[in-house]
């Protein structure tokens, strides 16, 4: 059943515990990358090196039949988010790459770019354009030329690969899978946020880059299909929760240690967050459960923009809370609150978030399906 855990008891499952054990080291670290005194490469790697990064390569060999693999998956997006969201945004660009590519990836790209994630190359996606888009262009010996750049290009000096959309001549977006570790194409001092400091992004120039036609990844336009585009964004949603539960652990520790309890205004803003959080959960898991399985489509993608509107939603009100509950020590960055804040904020303004909310209400405001029944 959707929204069920798979795991009834507190005993996390074989493959949870695997990479479990590196998450209290990556929250530690989270304060000095926050503050770019040391990057979070190690902390990616290292979660990559556990049954995480097996299951990511199962995620793009993934043909709608295994729930339990997409239930397991939504847990652990959510359990890195709560540990750190930098690290957070860097995996779920990994699982997001590593998906595309099995999508629509012919044999031998699938062969040789899961087997170079097998061996740890990190992947991401960069799909906004700098000021300058990214444009393909024939080129000479069956080669394709780039030109433009990438802004908001998340993991410089991290990643090995990134899955990238560029326009050819006739205005159709193209996937291609591009090097993404030459220092000399990325620029990071653009890189100035109050949030997601450690997400080591910036600009990346493609100008005269030439790519094999080996590495344009599948026909035209298949980067807005779905229920995979709009539909995939189930797995930052996840992430972005694990921000919010991080942020309630640390109000639920302020209460308890101060023996706050007992306070009726406490104890309702305690519960107020257990609800938000709870609520997003169920909503994150009944979403990710319906978009992945085989013949989903545009119902099932309302479904996912209505979670994510609901994650957000619980999000934005469970900082509210904590700001009250806390108050304003939490707004120095010597509280843990303070970098988690910052770092949720920023992470919950993706892209037309406005768009995403119109699409699911008119998909929901046009169904011929009773209130109640629509997604039974």
């Amino acid at each position: 059943m959707a929204g069920r855990p798979a795991n009834r008891d507190n005993a996390p499952a074989p493959e949870v515990a695997h990479y479990t054990r590196a998450l209290a080291d990556i929250a530690r670290h989270a304060v000095h990358a926050d503050r770019q005194e040391s990057p979070i490469d190690d902390d990616v790697h290292r979660l990559l090196s556990t049954s995480l990064g097996r299951m990511a390569i199962d995620y793009a060999e993934h043909c709608g039949r295994d729930g339990q693999l997409i239930l397991s998956l939504a847990g652990a997006l959510r359990r890195i988010g709560r540990a750190d969201l930098s690290v957070g945004r860097i995996i779920e660009g990994h699982l997001n790459a590593l998906r595309l590519i099995g999508l629509y990836g012919d044999q031998a790209q699938k062969r040789r770019f899961l087997a170079s994630a097998g061996e740890g190359a990190v992947f991401g996606v960069w799909g906004a354009d700098g000021p300058s888009p990214v444009e393909i262009s024939a080129a000479a010996s069956g080669q394709s030329r780039l030109s433009g750049s990438k802004r908001f290009a998340s993991g410089l000096g991290l990643l090995s690969f990134a899955v990238v959309t560029a326009r050819d001549g006739d205005g159709h977006v193209q996937l291609l899978i591009a090097e993404a570790s030459d220092p000399e194409r990325g620029n990071l001092s653009s890189w100035k946020p109050s949030g997601m400091r450690a997400t080591a992004s910036g600009d990346f120039t493609f100008d005269g880059m030439d790519i094999p036609v080996s590495r344009i990844l599948g026909d035209p336009d298949v980067y807005m299909r779905e229920p995979y585009f709009e539909g995939g964004i189930w797995r930052y949603a996840a992430v972005q929760l694990g921000g919010l539960e991080a942020l309630t652990e640390i109000a639920r520790r302020h209460v308890r240690d101060r023996k706050l309890s007992g306070d009726g205004n406490f104890a309702r803003r305690i519960a107020d967050l257990a609800i938000g959080c709870e609520t997003g959960r169920l909503w994150l898991e009944s979403a990710c459960d319906r978009v992945e399985t085989a013949g989903a489509g545009q119902n099932e993608v309302a479904y996912v923009l209505l979670a994510r509107e609901a994650i957000e939603r619980a999000c934005v009100e469970g900082m509210t809370i904590i700001d009250r509950l806390i108050g304003a020590a939490s707004f120095f960055d010597t509280h843990p609150a303070d970098r988690i804040r910052r770092d949720l904020l920023f992470y919950l303004r993706q892209a037309n978030l406005d768009g995403k909310a119109h699409a699911a209400a008119h998909s929901y405001a046009a169904s011929d399906a009773a209130v109640g029944d629509m997604w039974r």
